[in-house]
């Protein structure tokens, strides 16, 4: 997985992005890459990473300011590859191309028009209907609309914003009472998508292509989660399924991908079949557990890029316990702790010991947000 020896400077421009860290662990697995982060989080606490080679805190501003912000830093720090990690940065991007100073340091990524399919739940709903793809029954629910239109979806529904992520916004509703009376609470004017509860369990995709050739993935099923099963979970099950993997082939292709993706699948119980629910067109939580099975996906994006490695990756099936699920684990079955191949296979744990400063402040900045909101 080494870079042929020679140092290379990494950008990541959105270093306030949630994954960051997780990224930056699996960017770190090569010694020879050197990562510089642009942040625009006062109190962001991957300053205090052992893990980066620079870190520059920004201002916030507009779009066009940003690219500029992100050419000056490019040219300063002799940086070899841009690699925007999350949804906004990306779409930023996309949007502002042409204002790239050296584009051919950009990571490959899709087209903009291909790309708002992963940033609107409404539009991919069309697209998976256009294609003949699996998933659930879907009415898109425009703003201002009157009370009780929900046609012929039977409940209980899933209501989620068209445009929104991690789980925000998301609540199931299990009659028609229900749903008007969420329909006149709602917070906003903005259009959302009902669909139809499947009875069934959630299980995901992650892939890394190149004009809708896949070049790495991942295939995990949520095993525990902290509280709500709308948000990431805190254990995951990596496996193996030839028949989701052909779904997300074929979703994939006809979008002509290129970039990170995270697809989202449920299965079906009562028709014994996998249905795609959302496309996220960033890096995701779980990240670090792909890395566990031996496929480091930052780090095999950033070796295509640069047109130094186009292997397909394989892994290996493993149970991933997240930070919170390996201490949670742990305090179950305390003499786990002992279990160096469980610690150093199977957990965030050794990650959190060798970079513990990132992991302590962001659990201390929650920790206070959560008390001042109570």
């Amino acid at each position: 997985m080494k870079l042929n020896n020679k140092k290379i400077n990494v950008l990541i421009p959105d270093g306030e992005c949630d994954f960051i860290h997780q990224v930056l662990i699996c960017l770190s697995q090569d010694k020879n890459i050197r990562v510089t982060i642009l942040s625009q989080d006062k109190g962001n606490p991957i300053k205090f990473s052992r893990l980066k080679s620079k870190f520059y805190q920004i201002d916030k501003c507009g779009a066009k300011e940003w690219i500029a912000v992100v050419n000056e830093y490019v040219r300063d720090n002799e940086i070899d590859l841009i690699i925007p990690i999350g949804q906004e940065a990306i779409e930023k991007i996309l949007k502002n191309r042409h204002l790239i100073e050296n584009k051919e340091k950009l990571v490959y990524l899709t087209d903009t028009e291909n790309y708002d399919y992963s940033l609107d739940k409404a539009l991919f709903s069309s697209l998976l209907n256009h294609i003949k793809l699996p998933h659930p029954k879907t009415f898109i629910l425009h703003p201002n609309v009157e009370n009780g239109i929900t046609h012929d979806l039977k409940f209980p529904l899933i209501t989620k914003p068209a445009k929104g992520s991690g789980g925000n916004g998301i609540h199931k509703l299990n009659s028609d009472q229900e749903f008007k009376e969420w329909l006149n609470k709602k917070a906003k004017p903005v259009t959302y998508v009902l669909q139809e509860y499947i009875d069934g369990y959630d299980i995901d995709c992650s892939i890394l292509s190149s004009e809708g050739e896949i070049i790495a993935f991942t295939i995990q099923k949520g095993v525990s989660y902290e509280k709500d099963n709308f948000k990431p979970p805190i254990v995951l099950k990596f496996c193996t399924d030839n028949e989701i993997l052909r779904v997300v082939k074929v979703l994939i292709k006809s979008l002509k991908w290129s970039g990170v993706a995270h697809i989202d699948l449920r299965y079906d119980f009562n028709e014994k079949a996998f249905k795609i629910i959302e496309l996220n067109g960033r890096f995701w939580a779980s990240v670090e557990g792909s890395l566990k099975t031996n496929v480091n996906f930052p780090l095999v994006y950033c070796q295509s890029a640069l047109g130094i490695y186009k292997k397909k990756y394989t892994y290996r099936p493993i149970i991933y316990y997240r930070l919170k699920g390996s201490v949670k684990k742990i305090i179950q079955k305390p003499w786990l702790i002992f279990n160096l191949s469980f610690i150093a296979n199977q957990t965030s744990l050794l990650y959190c010991i060798k970079d513990p400063l990132p992991f302590f402040l962001k659990f201390y900045n929650r920790t206070v947000v959560k008390l001042k909101g109570s």
